[in-house]
């Protein structure tokens, strides 16, 4: 049985008794799957308004694990789609951002990881541009065809060393795009800095993923009601609710199955190019990642139930931690990437 408290509740329970996370993160080949500062920002929360279609821009620093990727396709156009940090390596972000959303197949020959940003064209020095080397979607995911299930991937960082074996560009020094580098991204937070991983959810005394019912919060540079793709990072708070709720009032062209999350009726939603953006909730004065956004209605900000859908990461957690470590070094059973 899923084990099914409201975000507030679970954020609570998850505070009392449980270890640091110093102590119960997976360490997998030397490869921490979070970091042991994962989830901390310098930035106070503020008060939030009602939309990110046009609502709450983003401090510098306030979401220290968002990235911005852009995708290159076959086609050679460039798509966005938002993505977090778990370590120096890896970022989570949906596989329909790096595939054929119809089919699943995958599509993208290379990605550019930006962190530190809240601007797209920020270029500060606490800005990092990445060349990612690295692809891999979730094996069951078959895009449209599976009805959205297991919308997840996972994009890798080069190691900064070159290797013979690698498509990639894998050097230490900068590439063409004098911003762009081929290295791990450097995480700044001990330090002062703004790039941060995020944390990833406790598994419940069952073993089983929880079902989230409640607040939580989502950012991104997607589209506002005024139709394009925002400069700045916003940010907003959307309400979950039951997956009993969600497949009762369902009119998405898909079943909402136990490894979703759902958002309710709110007068706010993601919307194009927020997609593969982190859904967070706070523990223990920490962001933790319950969600990728995944789809909903063709109108963002829709009025029925479900309004947004999300991939729910606690159901992947094993995935996650088995990926990283298969993948580790310059092995790569996903698809690799040409730099961007």
């Amino acid at each position: 049985q899923i084990i099914c408290d409201t975000v507030k509740d679970w954020t609570s329970a998850a505070s009392n008794g449980q270890q640091s996370y110093a102590k119960i993160r997976n360490k997998l080949t030397n490869e921490s799957i979070v970091t042991d500062t994962c989830g901390l920002s310098t930035v106070k929360d503020p008060a939030v308004a009602d939309k990110i279609v046009g609502g709450n821009e983003a401090s510098r620093g306030q979401f220290p694990y968002q990235v911005l990727l852009r995708m290159r396709r076959r086609d050679n156009r460039v798509m966005i789609c938002g993505g977090s940090i778990l370590n120096e390596r890896w970022i989570l972000t949906a596989a329909h951002c790096v595939t054929n959303e119809r089919t699943g197949d995958p599509y993208v020959v290379a990605v550019e990881v930006t962190a530190g940003a809240v601007r797209k064209t920020d270029n500060g020095s606490d800005v990092q541009r990445v060349s990612a080397d690295c692809v891999v979607a979730n094996e069951k995911w078959i895009g449209l065809k599976g009805g959205f299930a297991n919308d997840l991937a996972l994009v890798r960082l080069p190691t900064g060393t070159t290797s013979s074996t690698s498509t990639a560009t894998t050097t230490t020094t900068p590439t063409a795009n004098t911003n762009l580098t081929a290295t791990p991204l450097t995480l700044t937070h001990r330090s002062g800095g703004i790039v941060n991983g995020v944390c990833l959810p406790l598994r419940g005394r069952s073993g089983r993923p929880y079902e989230y019912v409640g607040k939580a919060r989502i950012s991104g540079w997607g589209v506002t009601e005024r139709g394009k793709s925002s400069p700045m990072l916003k940010f907003t708070d959307v309400g979950l609710i039951g997956d009993d709720r969600c497949r009762a009032a369902n009119h998405l062209p898909f079943p909402i199955v136990e490894s979703m999350l759902c958002q309710g009726a709110d007068r706010t939603s993601p919307c194009f190019g927020d997609s593969g953006g982190p859904l967070v909730v706070r523990v223990r004065g920490r962001y933790t990642q319950i969600g990728v956004v995944s789809t909903g209605p063709s109108q963002c900000a829709n009025p029925n139930d479900p309004n947004g859908v999300y991939t729910q990461v606690s159901h992947f957690l094993n995935w996650i931690e088995n990926t990283v470590s298969r993948n580790s070094h310059d092995k790569c059973f996903g698809f690799r990437l040409k730099q961007f």
